[in-house]
């Protein structure tokens, strides 16, 4: 998503990473019936190598963020379904 976009908008783009890092309410994991079980909150920093300008790419990052196909799966709470399990 990030090169397409940066490529639309001109942005030589050199590099693209994400890191990111999921919460959880340690209750739900421990089985406490009031305690959600599962994430609470995500947060992720984007990093951008390019030459381009801090408003460009704050720019390109709002777009990323806006067409990511990840974060919109978390928005839109997609259904999650086991295709198969696998022993080895």
């Amino acid at each position: 998503t990030a090169y397409l976009l940066a490529e639309k908008m001109r942005i030589e783009l050199e590099g693209f990473s994400v890191d990111i890092e999921g919460f959880a309410d340690e209750g739900g994991q421990k089985g406490q019936k009031d305690a959600p079980k599962g994430l609470i909150e995500v947060r992720y920093a984007l990093h951008f190598k390019t030459s381009a300008s801090l408003d460009k790419v704050d720019k390109l990052a709002g777009l990323v963020e806006k067409h990511c196909p990840i974060e919109n799966s978390f928005k839109n709470q997609i259904n999650m379904v086991r295709s198969g399990i696998t022993i080895e």
